[in-house]
């Protein structure tokens, strides 16, 4: 079942125009990495393993609709997106990402459940009192139970943020032009949607399509940077 998901949305992808990537490890680390090389601008994720990973600008909350579904219940919360500055909240609160690794083991990730006892505010304070775990287990021994986190976990959880498996080809991302009548194929035929409100949505992406290329079109032929060259002191 889900491999044919997989594969569908990939067909989607393709047929929309949208380039992909299949991350060897986790999404967050592939997106994390193309924002750090400059290959795309941002990464759209609610998930803060993202800042983990070392992503240095996320969107949250970007949603057409502009609300969430308040969960158990059916009532919806507005919702505004906004961009997390990786690097500005490493200076406010006085820490390195290695550093924030380390609190985010304390405070429990995917890979570790963390330390009983130990919330974001008082992994914080242990942090910049002790600057990495190691002390910390060293000196704060008698106020919490330590065991579960071994050296062993250590190395394993600080590579899996610090040093992630990811895809470094970066030549296979661009854009292609949609194409209609597989769109139509793929939603109508194959999966049975209604064609009216396909082709009604599929006209606004077309359109949308077209201002964006003109966007970037103007941007490449009009840059907002004015190189100076040796024309300019001839």
């Amino acid at each position: 079942m889900w491999l044919n998901i997989i594969q569908e949305s990939k067909q989607l992808l393709g047929a929309l125009g949208i380039p992909y990537i299949e991350s060897p490890a986790s999404a967050e680390s592939q997106c994390a990495y193309l924002v750090k090389k400059k290959i795309v601008d941002f990464s759209n994720s609610q998930d803060f393993d993202s800042l983990l990973f070392g992503c240095p600008h996320i969107v949250q909350n970007l949603t057409k609709s502009l609300r969430r579904k308040v969960q158990g219940k059916w009532t919806y919360n507005k919702i505004e997106p906004y961009v997390i500055d990786l690097q500005k909240n490493l200076e406010n609160l006085g820490i390195t990402i290695f550093q924030l690794v380390d609190i985010a083991l304390l405070i429990g990730t995917d890979y570790f459940p963390g330390i009983k006892g130990i919330g974001p505010k008082k992994a914080l304070k242990l942090i910049r009192k002790h600057l990495f775990i190691e002390k910390i287990i060293q000196n704060e021994a008698e106020n919490y139970n330590f065991n579960y986190l071994t050296s062993e976990i250590l190395r394993t959880v600080r590579k899996i943020f610090l040093f992630p498996e990811v895809d470094e080809r970066s030549d296979t991302i661009f854009w292609n032009t949609p194409h209609r009548d597989r769109v139509l194929s793929l939603l109508c035929e194959d999966h049975n949607l209604n064609r009216d409100r396909v082709k009604n949505n599929l006209n606004k992406f077309f359109a949308n399509y077209s201002k964006c290329k003109d966007y970037f079109i103007n941007l490449k032929t009009n840059p907002k940077i004015n190189q100076l060259t040796l024309d300019t002191f001839s």
